[in-house]
């Protein structure tokens, strides 16, 4: 009975852990959504060496793809992680429901609107794209087998073709042409939030 009592209460933290996580997620979500968009929009053929603008537009790769890691598609960029939640109390290890510190990796690309197209350093970056829960089947070889605790496996990519926001400092080769980069210390955001993507 006891035992019974505190797999409930676990799994009922679990849940309410997940609740709050997923109402602070989404103030979060607004919130950076609102200062990305007080970034001034630039068309391509307006940037300014050394200004710190926003571009919209569509993903074009330079032919080059990677695989996300959960799914195996096709991506230009992608944000992973794993969040595991207790079934019992009396595993230790899982007190308390546990996020994976995320994975990201992407390749350069070039972003295109109305005027023109921009490379996309990405060296300093930092993505805030969209992110889906995965299908255990989907995930496939991927899946972490754990005793006493469920895994749920989440990802966000960039594929070509998806509308995108940029914000990022303007940079110009000798012969003029565009790319956005950012620093370590002020990483280049590539989102997806619509509010990032507004006018």
């Amino acid at each position: 009975m006891l035992t019974a009592l505190l797999t409930i209460g676990a799994l009922g933290a679990g849940f309410a852990y997940l609740a709050v996580s997923f109402a602070l997620d989404r103030r979060r979500h607004a919130r950076e959504g609102g200062l990305l968009h007080a970034i001034p929009r630039a068309a391509v053929r307006d940037l300014i060496d050394g200004q710190r603008v926003r571009v919209v537009g569509t993903v074009v790769s330079n032919d080059e793809f990677i695989k996300a890691p959960y799914t195996g598609r096709l991506c230009l960029a992608f944000r992973a992680r794993t969040h595991a939640s207790p079934l019992s109390m009396h595993d230790l290890s899982f007190s308390l429901p546990h996020d994976s510190k995320p994975s990201q990796r992407a390749i350069a690309f070039r972003v295109m609107d109305d005027s023109g197209d921009v490379e996309i350093d990405v060296e300093h970056i930092a993505l805030e794209l969209d992110e889906h829960l995965i299908d255990v089947e989907e995930a496939g070889k991927h899946v972490i087998v754990m005793q006493n605790a469920t895994i749920k496996y989440w990802q966000a990519t960039l594929t070509e073709h998806q509308r995108v926001a940029v914000i990022g400092v303007v940079r110009r080769s000798a012969a003029g042409a565009p790319r956005l980069t950012g620093t370590a210390a002020e990483p280049m955001i590539i989102t997806t939030n619509d509010a990032a993507l507004a006018p």
